[in-house]
């Protein structure tokens, strides 16, 4: 069995590319950065651990694959039965790794449409375009309450905003989150939102 890890991530750079080398290498494996985006056969079919995005079709023909670890949370494409070559592959998700980062680009994307921001940059002055908004008493109903959803919703709480939750289950609802709805109650939970996140 070839001891290769083969990567296929698209925010890595060269810093990046050596601190994984060093760490992959420290434990008695070689890696292999795809940089392109078709991953071919070639080039993973000998390789033991897969870590990024993999075209599914193509795992069945891997006989040495023992891991994929995927670098996204929805791995349902991966999880059908006869998708790797081996019965005793493993798995894995990336859930939780960006609840905290791409809630803070929802909060710096929100506060831009609310403040009218690329009006303001756009007409490269300062005249008043009209009414803004703010986040501060505003009604956001959040669809979706995974680690995303749930670091949106934090910050947004601290930041004045009512806070709408809605999920597929009853389930207790959070400290950060005013009400919670199931997903047959959507039309509700939307009804007084001025924000309305799809998480």
């Amino acid at each position: 069995m070839c001891k290769t890890i083969a990567i296929h991530i698209s925010f890595y750079n060269d810093r990046w590319e050596k601190v994984i080398s060093q760490g992959v290498r420290a434990l008695g494996y070689e890696p292999r950065f795809l940089k392109d985006d078709q991953v071919t056969l070639e080039d993973i079919r000998d390789c033991e651990i897969l870590f990024g995005m993999f075209p599914p079709e193509l795992l069945a023909q891997c006989p040495d694959l023992r891991w994929l670890q995927c670098s996204f949370a929805g791995v349902d494409r991966y999880s059908r039965p006869g998708v790797f070559a081996r019965s005793d592959a493993v798995l894995t998700n990336a859930s939780g790794a960006y609840g905290i980062t791409i809630a803070e680009h929802m909060i710096c994307v929100l506060l831009m449409m609310m403040r009218r921001m690329p009006e303001y940059l756009a007409q490269r002055g300062w005249k008043i375009i009209g009414d803004i908004r703010s986040i501060y008493d505003s009604n956001v109903t959040i669809v979706g309450m995974g680690d995303i959803g749930s670091n949106f919703g934090r910050r947004l709480k601290a930041m004045g905003a009512s806070v709408c939750g809605v999920r597929r289950t009853e389930q207790p609802k959070p400290d950060w989150c005013d009400r919670v709805y199931t997903i047959d109650r959507l039309q509700e939970a939307v009804r007084d939102a001025d924000v309305v996140a799809l998480c």
